[in-house]
């Protein structure tokens, strides 16, 4: 089991528990019989991972096949992918978007904003996930609205090449049966490649994403809990120069 668990969180020196759902029901990732690595908002914004393809840097026996650009992000796992041009193939390795099956690799392009937790699972996973799962499968999750109070946070960055990005999310609880939470990430520039074919200053490759959830929990008993949930996002980015 690969995880990404940090040891000095962890109370009296012991390793941090992380708890998964990876097979529907939540459980340390330690004590789950299946190759997975999880990731959550923290750790994330560590690795500097903004998109979901950035994670493949990060864990072991994945890699991404991309070469039309950054228009279809294709997971491979343990050697199983699908190296196809035509995005209505389905790929080998699923992603999953807040239990929500993604057919096309061109829907792959998730942004990492107000997550819960990343799993990769590695390996055959039809099992549990179905079809189309036979490299592994991809569970990203999101916070979802709680009834904890008002909370929320916002950060951003300004880099090199006048990269600029902002991360930002709300909660609010409207009584104690309905709560609110809409959240959103902005992504721009960045772009450094340069094209001798060209007089002027290119900056190929510039980032140009934004994206905005609006999440509503409705919990009208103790035991049955209602979500609606819109998402809406664009990417326009660049694709970078061949190099």
């Amino acid at each position: 089991v690969c995880t990404a668990a940090r040891a000095q969180d962890a109370p009296s020196g012991g390793i941090e528990t992380v708890v998964v759902t990876a097979e529907r029901r939540e459980e340390r990732l330690q004590d789950v019989p299946i190759a997975a690595a999880a990731f959550d908002q923290t750790q994330l914004r560590e690795l500097g991972a903004d998109r979901l393809e950035d994670l493949t840097r990060s864990v072991p026996n994945v890699t991404l096949y991309d070469d039309r650009g950054a228009g279809q992000p294709t997971w491979v796992i343990r050697g199983v992918g699908l190296a196809d041009f035509n995005p209505n193939n389905t790929p080998t390795a699923a992603v999953f978007y807040d239990e929500f099956y993604l057919p096309s690799n061109a829907l792959a392009g998730v942004g990492l904003y107000d997550i819960q937790r990343v799993e990769v699972l590695k390996g055959p996973q039809g099992g549990l996930y179905g079809r189309n799962t036979s490299g592994g499968a991809v569970r990203v999750l999101s916070n979802a609205p709680n009834f904890d109070g008002v909370s929320g946070y916002f950060d951003g960055f300004y880099g090199s090449w006048g990269r600029a990005q902002a991360h930002a999310a709300i909660n609010v609880p409207l009584d104690d049966k309905v709560a609110v939470r809409i959240a959103g990430m902005v992504d721009r520039g960045g772009g450094w490649q340069d094209s001798l074919a060209t007089p002027r200053n290119d900056h190929w490759g510039d980032h140009d994403f934004t994206a905005l959830r609006g999440q509503i929990l409705v919990k009208p008993t103790s035991s049955l809990d209602i979500l609606f949930k819109a998402e809406v996002g664009r990417d326009g980015s660049e694709s970078q120069l061949g190099r």
